[in-house]
């Protein structure tokens, strides 16, 4: 190929490149894909569990304080009655969110609890006080996106979770009036959904599980043992943000379990349980690395369960 052909075709790729970019012709920018979703800070809101999982290789790290201040007991006819005494529940979990893969996360729980009881009404060999304090059942999560949100539907995810026994629940020292039962005792398997969808301003979120424990052993007088056959519980959670400013939102927390019969194993020998409440709650964003929320749950209504108000304070850091 001689010079002058070399030349005229480099002539007329200059010519065909300066057409491309001048007026009339201008070059179609090429189309970058859509960020990937970022799901909500784990553990925001505080109880009801998100619906899109953390993006792939990312790890959030929550650590969460709550105290219950036990206020009496719902009776088996949703009346008020009171505990026996002042008992108070400290739970620190720690909580690992981790990206596995795209639109999957696992999670892992590792709960500190310190329980104290005071002024009871029935001393126990003569205590009227005590406390207790220890790793508590630690869980293992796996989130997976199923449907992502259109304008007419909402993010669905698929959510299971598993409860080891890792709580201090066999030789029990009646002395210490139950504060040394840091678990149930039990294996607990959860599954169900998780929803979101956001409607600007608000964030809407619900979760709809069924759980189910195998049997527990529990010491009594001497060295029979109890077994408790737990009910299994359907728990539905909703909860809507608002926010009040780029950095600060409002959230507002529907919470409730209800349980039911059992779908397999022995049948239940306790008393079905029930339970709603409510928790108001704000958010910080203090960076794009940390977040802050801190609430308080009020338990409205129940049977044969306990009556807690519950501060509940969260601390989220995000790689």
């Amino acid at each position: 190929m001689s010079h002058l052909r070399c030349y005229q075709i480099w002539l007329w790729v200059a010519l065909f490149m300066w057409g491309w970019q001048s007026p009339g012709m201008t070059a179609v920018p090429r189309e970058e894909p859509p960020p990937e979703t970022e799901r909500p800070a784990a553990g925001i809101p505080l109880i009801t569990e998100p619906a899109l999982p953390i993006l792939k290789g990312k790890l959030i790290i929550q650590a969460q304080m709550s105290l219950d201040c036990l206020n009496g007991r719902f009776s088996g006819s949703w009346k008020r009655e009171s505990a026996g005494g002042d008992f108070t529940f400290l739970n620190m979990p720690v909580r690992f969110d981790y990206g596995i893969a795209k639109g999957t996360s696992v999670a892992v729980r590792i709960p500190y609890v310190n329980n104290w009881a005071s002024n009871v009404d029935q001393p126990v060999q003569g205590q009227r006080n005590a406390s207790f304090g220890g790793l508590g059942d630690i869980s293992l999560i796996l989130k997976q996106l199923l449907l992502k949100e259109t304008d007419n539907r909402p993010v669905v995810a698929a959510y299971f979770e598993v409860d080891f026994p890792t709580g201090h629940h066999r030789h029990l020292n009646p002395g210490r009036l139950n504060t040394d039962l840091l678990g149930n005792g039990t294996y607990e398997y959860t599954g169900g959904f998780n929803f979101y969808k956001k409607i600007k301003p608000f964030d809407f979120y619900a979760n709809l599980w069924y759980s189910m424990q195998t049997t527990a052993r529990r010491d009594i007088e001497g060295p029979a043992v109890q077994k408790i056959n737990f009910r299994d519980t359907v728990t539905l959670n909703l909860a809507a943000g608002y926010p009040l400013s780029k950095k600060v939102t409002f959230n507002l927390e529907l919470y409730s379990q209800w349980d039911g019969g059992r779908l397999f194993g022995p049948k239940a020998n306790i008393s079905p349980e029930a339970l709603m409440g409510i928790l108001p709650e704000f958010e910080f964003t203090l960076s794009k690395q940390w977040t802050l929320a801190a609430g308080v749950s009020l338990d409205l209504f129940g049977k044969n369960i306990e009556i807690r108000y519950t501060p509940i304070v969260t601390a989220i850091y995000s790689y």
